[in-house]
């Protein structure tokens, strides 16, 4: 079955209680649905990095960045497998959580 699209939504969801670190609290948080879409079916992937790139060098922005379009969404591809994902993404360097969100479920 070939991929006929991957779609990259945003979100947001109130949180029970705050979340503090020592970068500061959100009550909300931020996160990036991906799906990816066959003829029969869909597969989802999320991600909840942070707004800024404070806790982490990854940051919700960067999951729209031409990383994700240019690098990683052409590894998916028909037949693909996460095995092939996860050896076809190795030589791209960080963005280890756009990965997560791409990489297809077993």
């Amino acid at each position: 079955m070939a991929l006929r699209a991957v779609e990259l939504w945003r979100g947001e969801i109130d949180l029970v209680s705050p979340f503090r670190t020592s970068f500061g609290t959100e009550a909300i948080a931020r996160l990036a649905l991906c799906a990816c879409c066959r003829r029969e079916s869909r597969g989802w992937g999320e991600c909840v990095a942070m707004v800024e790139p404070n806790y982490s060098s990854e940051y919700l922005e960067n999951l729209y960045s031409s990383n994700s379009s240019r690098f990683l969404v052409p590894l998916l591809h028909a037949g693909s497998s996460a095995a092939d994902f996860i050896s076809g993404s190795a030589p791209i360097r960080g963005n280890s959580w756009q990965r997560h969100v791409l990489k297809p479920r077993s």
